[in-house]
């Protein structure tokens, strides 16, 4: 008779047991605050789920908003360094409760409070503000293979970013929209075939050049603070006060930026900006601007 309780016994704690399902954290990107979370079956943890962790350096919050194959990804709210680590284990109990890592005493804490549409845009979203170095117009105008350049102003640059799609925890698509101050462009340089090159003014008219760009960018995470991304560019340009006429083209950008604190991060890109341009004649003729740019970034 003892025996039968004890395998019973037995059986009812293994049962018990195997409501929990083990998980590792293997990743924390601190810049982005999302956690990756490696899980044998991740369907059996449901989306919205919100695991609040407790160290002994304090508390933070990591909700479930994506499954990636054998991972969950979770953004985390209020998660300063070192409160989630790599290799830290975690146990999910499917009568919905979160235990704490197993280093810290058990000390349970249940939330299913599901991120709203909104918060999920905004946690997707960066606005950025900066200042674009280009300031002359490049492109060879005339049929006779001379060049005419116009130089200028440089201009500030503000805008929005988006993540629209992840393919892995390190690797996404980004959409964003920038606009740069107008640009005055006052000087002219002319190069004939021969290679003799003149400069003087823009012959009684300073053109005015207006530009928004909107870009398809591959974003990479290289390391835990920096992100690689590269793209193209479509120019939306417009021109005053001159006699000639402007138009869109595929342009290129790409460049780096590192997270300083949790929502502010500095960005360098190499950003060239294509558009085609008609002269008084009719002639028209590929043009760019091309430099460096330098921002800073704030992440919602």
């Amino acid at each position: 008779m003892t025996k039968f309780l004890w395998i019973i016994a037995v059986l009812v704690t293994n049962n018990a047991l195997a409501k929990d399902i083990s998980l590792t954290v293997e990743e924390y990107d601190f810049g982005r605050q999302r956690a990756s979370i490696l899980v044998v079956d991740s369907s059996n943890v449901p989306m919205g789920t919100t695991l609040r962790v407790h160290s002994k350096t304090g508390t933070c919050e990591v909700t479930i908003t994506e499954k990636v194959n054998d991972h969950l990804v979770g953004i985390t709210n209020g998660c300063e360094q070192g409160i989630i680590t790599p290799g830290m284990k975690l146990a999910y109990s499917t009568d919905n409760n979160w235990d704490q890592p197993m280093r810290e005493p058990a000390e349970i804490s249940t939330s299913y409070d599901s991120p709203g549409l909104t918060q999920d845009i905004l946690q997707r979203t960066t606005l950025f503000i900066g200042h674009n170095f280009a300031g002359e117009l490049e492109g060879n105008v005339y049929n006779d293979g001379s060049v005419k350049n116009l130089d200028g102003d440089t201009a500030f640059s503000l805008g929005i970013k988006g993540r629209v799609y992840d393919f892995t925890e390190r690797l996404s698509l980004a959409v964003e929209l920038g606009y740069e101050t107008p640009r005055t462009l006052d000087r002219a340089t002319f190069t004939s075939p021969t290679g003799v090159s003149t400069v003087g003014g823009t012959q009684g008219f300073s053109p005015r050049l207006s530009l928004w760009t909107l870009a398809v960018l591959g974003e990479a995470r290289l390391m835990e603070r920096l992100n690689g991304f590269m793209g193209l560019n479509l120019s939306l340009p417009s021109v005053s006060n001159s006699q000639f006429d402007i138009s869109s083209d595929i342009g290129f950008q790409g460049g780096a930026n590192y997270q300083l604190f949790p929502q502010i991060a500095v960005e360098g890109l190499i950003k060239i900006t294509n558009m085609n341009l008609k002269n008084n004649i009719g002639q028209t003729t590929d043009v760019s601007l091309a430099g460096l740019e330098l921002r800073g970034r704030y992440s919602f």
